[in-house]
């Protein structure tokens, strides 16, 4: 409907401006590409269009309703229907809080004819996070979708004992169902691990020299006036070297990238 009111907003302005103007004024006379008269009835044509858009606007309740009930079942349809063409999928989810409100996205992964699609296929609200319950949430999504439970080949799930545990978790249900499920673990959680134990490997615990240097900025103002006076000497942009800490390991490929941006001046600095 929106697109049919631009469309004929389009249609009156541009009869209109045919009506007081003849054809050979519309040919382009290429100057920059585009004649006087054209570029004044394209500049008309938007400014019509620009007057209908104003003046179409949905409050907060119509804008929740139309994504809730006219996107997302579209989409969320559009996604199960390319899912059913496809033999074998993974079955992705973790548990997110907003607010005092707990939910589980629950994803698949499967291959098109377009390549590897990824796709939230429900949200479910949980007060809590047993076992059960969620294994019974993720079987009866199968269930309601209509999707074949023998083509789950793996579960992406976070690394938690209710979820990869050897006795009595999400995995060793679906293990007792399918014999041949994967485990596939958190990607986010796997890479980070990885950098971690490298680490030890090294000279020097870079982790620690991180998280100390970030300290010894951060509980001084003085310190880092001085620091920036290095900037301005070398006239460089003032860049903040990055909070981390062994929780936040999402933070530690950040920290490293801003360090070795800066590590020239910050060795100045300790030096001097």
């Amino acid at each position: 409907k929106i697109h049919a009111v631009f469309l004929k907003a389009f249609i009156l302005s541009f009869g209109v401006c045919l009506k007081q103007e003849k054809w050979n004024d519309l040919i382009p006379k290429y100057e920059h590409n585009r004649s006087k008269r054209s570029t004044e009835l394209l500049v008309l044509t938007i400014d019509t269009i620009r007057l209908v858009a104003n003046s179409l606007s949905c409050a907060r309740t119509k804008s929740i309703s139309i994504v809730l009930n006219v996107s997302s079942p579209y989409f969320t349809q559009q996604l199960l229907g390319n899912l059913k063409k496809s033999t074998f999928f993974p079955l992705l989810y973790d548990a997110s809080n907003k607010g005092n409100t707990k939910v589980f996205p629950i994803c698949v992964q499967f291959l098109s004819s377009t390549g590897v699609k990824i796709g939230i296929v429900d949200l479910i609200d949980a007060v809590d996070e047993p076992t059960i319950e969620i294994f019974a949430n993720a079987r009866q999504l199968f269930m309601d979708n209509g999707l074949d439970i023998y083509g789950l080949t793996a579960l992406g799930v976070d690394n938690t004992n209710v979820n990869i545990g050897n006795n009595h978790s999400v995995y060793s249900l679906f293990k007792d169902e399918l014999p041949n499920v994967l485990k596939g673990n958190c990607y986010s959680h796997i890479l980070p691990n990885s950098v971690k134990y490298a680490h030890n490997e090294l000279l020097i615990d870079g982790e620690k020299v991180l998280i100390s240097l970030c300290y010894h900025y951060l509980r001084s103002a003085k310190r880092v006036d001085e620091l920036k006076q290095y900037y301005g000497f070398y006239e460089q942009d003032f860049k903040v070297i990055l909070k981390h800490t062994k929780l936040r390991w999402l933070s530690l490929y950040l920290s490293i990238e801003r360090l070795v941006e800066v590590f020239a001046l910050v060795k100045i600095y300790f030096l001097e």
